[in-house]
């Protein structure tokens, strides 16, 4: 159950900053530790008491899906603030503190997030038309299986592809002259 402290601090602080932010209820209906603040354009702040320090927050960025997409070795999304300042001191100190570096991480991992979608996209395009090529073949994972009348699978890996192929010999033969013209 969150801190009812938490949830008035959080909710002093939203006017505070840049932009309309917003407690998320739904998070806090759903029992996920502290509470988190949250903006029309995806930005994301969770507030919640300091592991070590119950006398203060800990603020920081949120990714939610992006988080697999964030850069390596990003900059510090986090802030520590005691309880005790005023509510325009922590709106000053995540303006700051806090949200030059998160607008920075969040923007980079949108753009890896495109990117990923983009190779993703590409990769389910090859991934059908080689399933066009073959008789009766599947898709699973990264690869296309068609195991009648041979078994050959197709594994789509960083933009190659990986071709297995179990034939008979004067058909193996057959295929290995096509890769000496």
């Amino acid at each position: 159950m969150t801190d009812q402290t938490l949830i008035d601090i959080a909710k002093s602080i939203c006017p505070l900053l840049e932009g309309e932010w917003l407690i998320n209820q739904d998070l806090i209906d759903q029992n996920y530790p502290g509470v988190f603040i949250t903006t029309l354009d995806g930005k994301q702040l969770h507030f919640r008491t300091s592991w070590n320090k119950k006398n203060h927050l800990e603020i920081s960025g949120s990714f939610h899906n992006l988080y697999q997409h964030l850069p390596y070795q990003c900059e510090n999304t986090s802030i520590t603030v005691a309880k005790s300042k005023s509510p325009e001191q922590i709106a000053r100190d995540i303006r700051k503190r806090l949200m030059p570096a998160y607008e920075r991480v969040l923007a980079q991992a949108k753009e890896n997030k495109i990117a990923a979608d983009k190779r993703e996209a590409k990769k389910q395009h090859v991934l059908e038309v080689l399933k066009a090529a073959m008789d009766k073949a599947t898709i699973r994972d990264n690869e296309v299986y068609q195991w009648k009348p041979y078994h050959i699978s197709a594994k789509y890996q960083y933009g190659d592809i990986e071709l297995k192929l179990t034939l008979p010999l004067s058909k193996a033969l057959n295929v290995l002259q096509l890769f000496k013209a």
